[in-house]
């Protein structure tokens, strides 16, 4: 009797341990697909905006859009964006002299709704600030 008792307790341990292994081991395949998807999309966003440096959106970025700049540089300076499939543009006025515009990136990421997106602020036609905000 005790060592059946002994061997279900030992069967259901090896179960558990071999379950939240394979649990591991998909959460660090998730992981490993995702750094994967952002860094080639990341890539083709540099491609297109003729930088070379920059780890992730916020410094690529941060070499193309500057304070002060106007309105028409900056959408001549981002425009190539639009082309990729995985952006999308958002522009919304409020009032006469304030303008949002938002580059949302879909940066495929896996079993999450995670998007990144970059918000700039225009005031009178010069550009204010601009913040990323991870995973939207």
């Amino acid at each position: 009797m005790k060592k059946v008792f002994k061997k279900q307790i030992t069967d259901r341990l090896v179960i558990f341990f071999v379950f939240l292994f394979i649990i591991v081991l998909l959460i660090l395949l998730v992981r490993i697909v995702n750094s994967h998807r952002y860094n080639k999309r990341l890539e083709e966003i540099k491609k297109v905006l003729n930088v070379k440096q920059g780890d992730n959106l916020k410094e690529v970025f941060s070499y193309v859009i500057k304070e002060g700049m106007t309105y028409e540089e900056l959408k001549h300076k981002l425009k190539p964006l639009e082309k990729l499939s995985f952006v999308e543009v958002i522009e919304h006025r409020e009032g006469t002299s304030e303008t949002f515009i938002c580059y949302i990136f879909d940066m495929g990421y896996m079993l999450t709704l995670g998007r990144d997106g970059i918000t700039i602020e225009i005031d009178r036609g010069k550009v204010k600030k601009f913040h990323l905000e991870d995973s939207l």
